[in-house]
């Protein structure tokens, strides 16, 4: 743009990419000792462009590093129901549950890092203010109590509860009862019942009867399970 006196432009870069799939192949190892020797071999594709192939080598000291970095991704995760107050709530807790069982100290948090806990607070404030009336959990503040998304939400809790975090005992307990009262449903699908009963598994109070019942039936429902519902019945057993 051009005048008597001014003028502005804009310059942009584009990059040009080659015509093709990227493929990513991946492959990792621990090495437990100083002198521990491993060798990792990657196949790499036939490409008409050498330019485009490279190799990323990352190297941590402990799993600390990588589990860590990876909570990156989800600082800036935009969030508004409660699937995605979960999806940024629920890998934080449990990445801090498995630093506690593996005796790991987790390093001093920098950078964006350092909003963990601003981030663990915000998410269970919102899934407070996301309870419906009767204890459960949709999607949003306003709609119908889902089975699955209430099994969900007490799953991160009981999750975050094992972690030492403090959760409202009130919400977990009314949570708790809107699940026991889903589950008495009958025409509840079969996925979501074994994810329901599995939830009360981790929560501490399994209800035995129920799963033995439905584990007995197994061979007749297989058409019915899928491999994540099967994974629930034996996690609940």
């Amino acid at each position: 743009a051009l005048s008597e006196g001014k003028s502005d432009a804009e310059e942009r870069q584009i990059p040009i990419l080659p015509h093709g799939l990227e493929i990513t192949e991946t492959a990792n190892a621990v090495l437990s000792a100083p002198e521990d020797d491993r060798r990792l071999s990657i196949t790499l594709p036939k490409s008409e462009v050498p330019e485009n192939l490279f190799v990323d080598l990352s190297l941590s000291p402990s799993l600390a590093g990588p589990v860590l970095k990876s909570l990156n991704y989800l600082i800036g995760y935009p969030y508004g129901c409660v699937e995605q107050t979960m999806s940024q709530f629920l890998p934080t807790v449990l990445v801090t549950h498995t630093l506690q069982d593996l005796g790991i100290e987790a390093p001093p948090l920098v950078g964006k890092l350092k909003q963990i806990p601003q981030m663990v607070d915000k998410g269970l404030s919102r899934l407070y203010n996301h309870q419906h009336g009767d204890g459960g959990w949709g999607w949003w503040e306003y709609d119908v109590s889902d089975p699955f998304m209430t099994a969900y939400v007490m799953y991160g809790l009981a999750r975050a509860k094992d972690a030492g975090l403090a959760v409202d005992e009130t919400v977990f307990q009314r949570g708790k009862s809107a699940a026991t009262d889903q589950l008495q449903n009958p025409a509840l699908d079969i996925s979501t019942r074994l994810y329901l009963l599995y939830v009360f598994s981790v929560a501490g109070s399994s209800d035995r009867t129920m799963i033995e019942k439905l584990y007995q039936r197994r061979q007749e429902m297989a058409d019915e399970l899928t491999p994540m519902s099967r994974a629930h019945m034996v996690g609940a057993t």
